[in-house]
């Protein structure tokens, strides 16, 4: 029994080591998979991007970890770009690239959100999809589309549900600020109460 329960222990223990990272990533869910147009006759099966979670999210940044495989006999480039409900890139957050050297099966990726980068009419600005494109770093095609589908490289688009604010926290704080001056009178009974 006593082997049991230190068995038990140890097998918990193993499995706690190893999923104890996870809880800090959300996963997101893909929602559109494919190789590049030239990619899909000319690509390696043995390469894909296995995942995607949300790391860190703010009123002003997105962060995500990007999970791979099958990529280190060359240097590859991933580029991140988020995107709207439409799938247009986002403005005021500029596409990110991370040169990938080695045998990694990670990546991050870091937004940064810039709303003075546009007059914006709305206070928000909703992400809803970030797109992962992974290609050879040499590829003079890697940054070529047609119609959102690129010509290389293995692309993923993940579901989003994130909202970058426009307005700073000082505008949102003077704005509630406002002092508005009432005159009560009295109604029914109250107005015969003599002082």
């Amino acid at each position: 029994m006593r082997y049991l329960k230190i068995s038990f222990f140890l097998i918990f223990s193993v499995f706690w080591a190893q999923n104890a990272g996870a809880q800090d990533c959300s996963q997101l869910s893909p929602s559109n998979t494919g190789s590049g147009i030239l990619a899909g006759l000319l690509g390696d099966d043995a390469q894909s991007i296995d995942g995607a979670c949300q790391l860190a999210t703010g009123d002003d940044y997105f962060s995500a970890r990007i999970e791979y495989k099958g990529f280190d006999g060359k240097e590859y480039r991933l580029i991140g770009q988020l995107l709207d409900a439409n799938r247009r890139r986002v403005p005021g957050c500029d596409p990110v690239a991370v040169s990938l050297k080695g045998k990694s099966t990670s990546a991050d990726l870091n937004f940064h959100f810039d709303a003075a980068a546009k007059n914006f009419a709305v206070p928000d600005v909703a992400v809803r999809y970030l797109k992962v494109t992974m290609s050879e770093s040499d590829d003079p095609l890697s940054a070529m589309s047609l119609g959102g589908l690129t010509l290389t490289g293995t692309s993923v688009e993940y579901r989003v549900d994130h909202t970058f604010r426009v307005g700073s926290p000082e505008e949102d704080d003077a704005s509630s600020n406002v002092t508005v001056s009432i005159t009560f009178s009295p109604v029914g009974r109250a107005a015969t109460i003599k002082q």
